[in-house]
């Protein structure tokens, strides 16, 4: 089965609108220094997605090898992970980072002390260095603050703030934002409900792979709701997702194996449906 097809590129609304920058040759030397600035921040930014999403192996390996926002990012990563050895090797690490000013090495921190992880959980400590790795475009740091103010941890619930904060990080691309964000728009949690602006931001997340956002373009097609209904590309997104190892997904595709007498999208096959179960 062929991976699942996006519709055409449509832009989502941006939170800010910038002006129209002048032309390269009326800029003074400085303002083009911050420019090329600007650019290799937007480098890092990039590489911050990616190393995001990446298997905890890769980026082990890119840590290893002398990459400080992967090693920053790893440790991260695996302080909301159960396994032990990691752990303790994460937490080993976190000393060397206390006096850094790199905002992957202040969200690693903050992280640490949202978590409780090596140390008492402490919401003021927690919530001043996503806020300093925030201040500094760390879309990580962004997403996680959006959480807070989602979940009205170390924070009030405060919806629209949630909504602000996964924007910023949803438009330098980080998935799980994205995806949040999109979740608002379905919702009308922090933003006016909005299905168009749902299945763009959806769409911007399951191109990057993100199981979640796979599932409910899936949904969507499945029932119509802001996309044209068409359940050959629902199970088509349904697959990904269950591919990607989504056990929502997986249990959908095992129901419709069980249930589809029809054979209007797939057979009805039991082994594939028990298959699939086992797999959720």
């Amino acid at each position: 089965m062929s991976q699942p097809k996006f519709s055409a590129e449509h832009a989502c609304a941006p939170l800010i609108k910038f002006a129209k920058p002048a032309p390269l040759s009326f800029l003074p030397g400085l303002f083009i220094t911050f420019l090329l600035l600007s650019c290799l921040s937007s480098c890092a930014g990039y590489e911050r997605n990616k190393l995001a999403i990446a298997p905890l192996e890769t980026l082990k390996e890119k840590a290893d090898a002398g990459n400080n926002q992967a090693r920053a990012i790893w440790i991260s990563r695996v302080l909301e992970k159960k396994d032990a050895v990691q752990q303790a090797e994460a937490l080993s690490l976190l000393p060397a980072l206390a006096d850094s000013k790199d905002s992957d090495d202040l969200y690693a921190l903050g992280l640490a002390y949202l978590l409780g992880q090596g140390r008492e959980k402490d919401c003021a400590k927690a919530m001043q260095f996503l806020e300093h790795s925030a201040g500094a475009g760390n879309q990580l740091a962004e997403y996680r603050l959006g959480q807070r103010f989602d979940l009205g941890d170390c924070v009030e619930k405060d919806l629209f703030k949630a909504a602000n904060y996964y924007e910023l990080a949803a438009q330098k691309g980080l998935a799980a934002a994205q995806y949040n964000l999109a979740v608002a728009y379905s919702r009308g949690e922090g933003r006016e409900q909005n299905d168009s602006l749902a299945v763009c931001w959806y769409e911007k997340a399951g191109k990057q792979g993100y199981p979640p956002a796979l599932y409910n373009i899936a949904t969507r097609y499945a029932t119509g709701r802001g996309l044209p209904q068409d359940q050959q590309k629902a199970f088509e997104y349904y697959l990904a997702a269950g591919k990607a190892g989504l056990p929502q997904a997986q249990f959908t595709l095992g129901t419709i194996y069980l249930t589809n007498a029809a054979g209007r999208v797939v057979p009805q096959d039991y082994a594939q449906a028990f298959a699939w179960f086992m797999r959720a």
